[in-house]
């Protein structure tokens, strides 16, 4: 099987240091993965990197149909992925205004304000 090759192997390299910063991990991992579940990494309507979003960009937005994110993908160095949870909700659900000198948060996907210190992420 392809993909349990994939991890595997991906596996021992992180074992073994093998993923030295973020791009690393993007072409190495996120990339390699992408490609053997059957996304077409090399048509950007599909696989959007530095996919803006308000005010940041996340580093992959898988799109489907084309030009249309239904996947967000942040990238992190090996053992910094502390506070991307947060990161990549605030990308997804979060939208500011600024109207009459005010700054205005929404987070129209979930229909409500959202405190991020009272949600809760599961990790490993």
């Amino acid at each position: 099987m392809p993909l349990q090759s994939d991890i595997e192997d991906i596996r021992s390299k992180l074992k073994a240091g093998g993923y030295q910063n973020e791009a690393g991990i993007s072409q190495g991992i996120i990339l390699r993965l992408l490609h053997t579940l059957g996304w077409p990494i090399f048509d950007s309507s599909h696989v959007t990197p530095e996919y803006k979003l308000g005010t940041g960009r996340v580093d992959f937005a898988l799109c489907h149909p084309p030009r249309k994110p239904t996947i967000l993908i942040e990238s992190k160095d090996v053992g910094s992925a502390y506070g991307s949870e947060k990161q990549l909700v605030e990308y997804a659900f979060h939208q500011t205004e600024v109207n009459n000198g005010r700054l205005r948060q929404h987070y129209p996907r979930l229909g409500r304000s959202l405190s991020m210190n009272r949600m809760r992420f599961l990790s490993n």
